[in-house]
């Protein structure tokens, strides 16, 4: 327990330098209270998870595969429940309210009930880091905890690429942050930089940043039209969300030049593809229905369709809505994005496991005694326990669908609001799940509690969750 609890304080150590990021914006802006307020918090949680790390650092074991999974639960709950803390100090807010803030923040959900004109630029750029942060958590856990267990079926061939180190006493550890710290925050860095040049507010262009590779949802906009009325910055953040959707192993191979290698990893390439084939197809389709001038432009859809598919959940322009049609933006949405990536959903090589797996079975019942190949994804053979992996990441993933579906049905909400809102908590969507809250007048609190519960399990993994509970009774 005592080394769970020192990889919590380093969550939370890293918690108090973000909180520079509003310090600075409330500076800025002359918010003198904001700038008191995360100055103390800031302060305080560096000197407890200091404190924290210099006493225990010296006890720290070598975890079980049980205790791997726990850890990952504990540093979630601990970056959301300390994470509260400045939504209860700067806004008041009650804690229940105050943890929602948060869980939807960190999670990259995005999604807040406070309305956008009684948040202050600070606060702003609180919910922007600490969506970023989040994203960035995700990344780590990802490369250190599920990928190594291969959990839900994740390929680990080219792993060796951002894991150097997997012991809490190795010196490759900080090493293995660093591959992934540095690209994220210089690819955050460059978004940001680019978008300032192109006109965008720098309020705006910073939160944008944090949004588009964390796949944060939260971005509040005051254009009145489109999201920037900028469409080389609209492009700029297309390509962005893309890199954020994408794995860090792909971007990694790109920039060793390890081009030979990129042939047997298509995930990436095929959310690409599917983006592009997408959003031409849908509109050619408004361009036959509708005619001419009735349909969203071609910058829209391309820029509705990014944002689903990478669980970003942002909208070409607020005011109009998304241009893709319900049905079609639920199935890309729980389709997802790809492995090793802030993006939730199923994932593209899942979902091309289950592809192959399933045209294999076919043809065992159309030639029973034929000898087949085994699954191929990316020119890697999978063995039969990646498979029942992936299927049963699947299981669970439909399971905790219907699940949500059930629960927000329950609260009087129409099929499709109640779809949208599971289909939007389980996969860190803002669009879907405010779409699904619209039906509501006012929120109640009831269904803001049960979306932050789903925002968490879908982010933290389902699986994680039951082997960390399954560890805790063993124990």
């Amino acid at each position: 327990m005592q080394t769970i609890i020192v990889f919590a304080a380093i969550i939370v150590f890293g918690l108090s330098v973000c909180l520079l990021v509003p310090l600075i914006v409330g500076v800025i802006g002359s918010d003198w209270a904001a700038v008191e307020g995360f100055a103390l918090i800031s302060v305080g949680l560096c000197l407890l998870s200091g404190g924290l790390i210099v006493a225990l650092y010296s006890k720290i074991k070598r975890l079980r595969r049980g205790d791997m999974f726990l850890l990952s639960v504990c540093v979630w709950l601990a970056l959301c429940l300390i994470g509260a803390l400045p939504f209860i100090v700067l806004e008041g807010q009650p804690f229940v309210l105050a943890l929602v803030e948060s869980v939807s923040a960190a999670t990259t959900l995005g999604v807040t009930p406070r309305p956008d004109q009684a948040i202050t630029s600070a606060m702003g750029a609180y919910r922007g880091v600490l969506g970023w942060y989040g994203g960035f958590l995700t990344l780590s856990i990802i490369v250190y905890i599920l990928a190594p267990f291969q959990v839900g079926g994740l390929p680990n061939r080219d792993l060796r690429f951002v894991l150097h180190g997997s012991t809490s006493g190795s010196p490759k550890l900080l090493r293995t942050l660093g591959e992934v710290a540095v690209p994220y925050a210089t690819l955050t860095f460059t978004c940001f930089l680019l978008l300032l040049l192109q006109g965008v507010r720098p309020l705006t262009a910073l939160l944008a940043s944090f949004a588009s590779l964390s796949t944060n949802g939260y971005l509040p906009t005051l254009s009145g039209g489109s999201i920037f009325n900028n469409s080389t910055a609209e492009i700029t953040l297309i390509v962005f969300m893309l890199i954020g959707g994408t794995s860090i192993i792909w971007h990694k191979m790109i920039v060793n030049r390890r081009y030979d290698l990129l042939s047997e990893h298509r995930e990436s390439m095929a959310l690409i593809g599917l983006v592009c084939v997408t959003a031409l197809l849908l509109f050619a389709a408004q361009a036959a229905i509708f005619g001419n001038d009735n349909h969203p432009t071609l910058l829209a859809n391309f820029f509705d369709v990014t944002a689903l598919m990478t669980t970003t959940g942002i909208l070409h322009n607020e005011h109009v809505g998304s241009g893709v049609p319900l049905t079609l933006a639920w199935m890309l949405a729980i389709g997802g994005a790809t492995t090793y990536s802030t993006a939730g959903g199923i994932s593209l090589h899942r979902l091309g496991t289950m592809l192959e797996q399933s045209i294999n079975q076919a043809r065992q019942l159309v030639f029973p005694h034929a000898v087949l190949a085994n699954i191929k994804i990316g020119g890697q053979s999978l063995d039969a326990r990646n498979v029942k992996a992936v299927w049963s990441y699947f299981f669970l993933f439909i399971l905790s669908l219907s699940v949500a579906l059930l629960a927000f049905s329950a609260l009087g909400y129409s099929f499709g609001d109640a779809f949208s809102l599971a289909v939007g908590s389980l996969n860190s969507i803002a669009s879907l799940t405010v779409l699904g809250l619209n039906g509501d007048a006012e929120p109640s609190r009831q269904a803001l509690i049960l979306m932050t519960i789903f925002a968490f399990a879908g982010r933290v993994e389902i699986l994680i969750i039951f082997a960390a509970i399954a560890n805790l009774l063993r124990q």
